[in-house]
């Protein structure tokens, strides 16, 4: 988000040519560099408030997944769980009691 201060200012000209070239003169006025910056920040509010908003979604899956843990055992791709045991190098599926 640009500001006036981001402009070096001499008599009363500001430099904009870092930023913006406008006809060739990289100096303008006052009134015209103001103008420049709410073009240059238009949709600033938006981009910010989506990417507050972004974090936050972030913080939220965070907060979530530290449950994880707690919601059951971890398959592999053969369908067993932590809890399976090998024998002779191959999967022993334990079946629970019925």
């Amino acid at each position: 988000m640009y500001k006036k201060s981001d402009f070096k200012c001499v008599d009363g000209l500001y430099y904009i040519g870092d930023v913006i070239d406008v006809d060739g003169n990289p100096w303008v006025d006052e009134e015209q560099l103001e103008l420049i910056i709410l073009e240059l920040n238009n949709g600033w509010e938006d981009y910010q408030a989506a990417v507050d908003q972004d974090n936050q979604r972030y913080e939220n899956s965070l907060k979530l997944n530290d449950g994880w843990e707690d919601l059951g055992p971890e398959y592999d791709s053969a369908g067993f769980t932590e809890e399976d045991r090998i024998v002779n190098g191959q999967y022993r599926n334990i079946q629970p009691n019925k």
